[in-house]
């Protein structure tokens, strides 16, 4: 006769035996609340819009449910630029967690065991390695909205009032072994540093992010709210 387990035994979580992973797992079970201002969707939160206390998966790929701002052609393209933008932690691992996510519940449990990546909660909205290295997913990546506008321009939602002021960030690039600082107006429009990394670089292609959001030429630093120690991520090809 088969065994039935509980509900509690379902959510057991099996804490890491190693002092600097439980650590790890300490805080990353706070972040993964959506209210925590370091949870990842905080960085998304003027393309997507969570909906407390209303879900949408099941197991390990239970998340908030959400609307979208976005149209559904900015939506995709936002998941696109999410995963080709990953430079945190090994790429291997973000193969097996995007693998895992596309998987049936079981198979991606086997996935990411097979790989040692722990969950928090057990959610697959934060996994960790054995090393401690975090690698968040946010809902939009996980499930699609339960709604998308009418219209939408990729531009809406930027900062249209902002100070004008000369501001020192950082630009950050895999290609590079350290960050590099720059000091723009707030002002100026984002086509002078992509010139500037152009002229250095000579990539094919070059992407900058920052706060998970492209930066367009045509817009200015201030729309995406750059400031005082801002990280741009520069992607060049």
């Amino acid at each position: 006769m088969g065994s039935c387990a509980t509900k509690n035994q379902e959510n057991e979580v099996s804490l890491p035996s190693n002092p600097r992973l439980q650590r790890a797992y300490q805080q990353y079970s706070q972040i993964i609340e959506i209210t925590h201002p370091l949870n990842v969707n905080q960085k998304y939160n003027s393309y997507f819009t969570l909906i407390p206390d209303q879900f949408v998966g099941t197991g390990i790929k239970k998340a908030n449910q959400y609307e979208s701002r976005l149209s559904k052609e900015e939506w995709q393209q936002k998941r696109v630029e999410f995963w080709d933008s990953r430079i945190e932690g090994q790429k291997e691992n973000w193969a097996t967690i995007r693998a895992a996510l596309e998987a049936d519940e079981g198979t991606a449990k086997t996935l990411l065991q097979a790989a040692d990546l722990k969950l928090i909660k057990n959610s697959m909205q934060i996994v960790f390695d054995n090393h401690g290295q975090k690698y968040d997913l946010p809902v939009f990546v996980m499930h699609n909205p339960i709604s998308f506008p009418q219209k939408q321009s990729y531009d809406q939602n930027l900062y249209q009032s902002f100070d004008r002021r000369v501001v020192k960030f950082k630009i950050r690039s895999t290609k590079w072994i350290s960050d590099k600082d720059v000091s723009f107006n707030t002002g100026d429009k984002v086509e002078l540093l992509m010139k500037e990394l152009q002229s250095q670089e000579n990539p094919q292609k070059m992407k900058l992010f920052v706060n998970g959001r492209e930066m367009k030429g045509h817009n200015m630093f201030g729309n995406y709210g750059v400031q005082e120690n801002s990280v741009v991520q520069a992607f060049m090809f």
